[in-house]
């Protein structure tokens, strides 16, 4: 995938068209608004991965979540912007493994 992303980005920096082959959607320079593969419910397999795995690291099964998942194709990095709304206040304490 980075050797990928270096191509396309030198291509698209020389000017040169790109048309994707391989990925849905050119990577270079772009976000990409689907991250695995759509499901009934109008999320994406990566958006549950994403619920799921946060109830388990919060020990709270119950979570309400919404989740919207946007692949970035960067050279070095990962990150997740979170925006949490709590209608009781809440410690680190809170969700201490048992």
């Amino acid at each position: 995938m980075m050797e990928r992303l270096c191509r396309r980005s030198a291509a698209l920096i020389a000017g040169k068209p790109i048309e994707p082959k391989i990925d849905k959607h050119r990577i270079a320079f772009n976000l990409i608004p689907e991250i695995g593969s759509a499901k009934d419910d109008g999320y994406t397999s990566e958006e549950w991965k994403m619920v799921n795995e946060t109830r388990k690291i919060m020990h709270a099964p119950d979570l309400a979540m919404v989740t919207t998942c946007v692949w970035v194709p960067v050279f070095v990095s990962h990150s997740a912007s979170v925006f949490a709304e709590f209608t009781n206040p809440i410690t680190p304490k809170s969700f201490a493994a048992t």
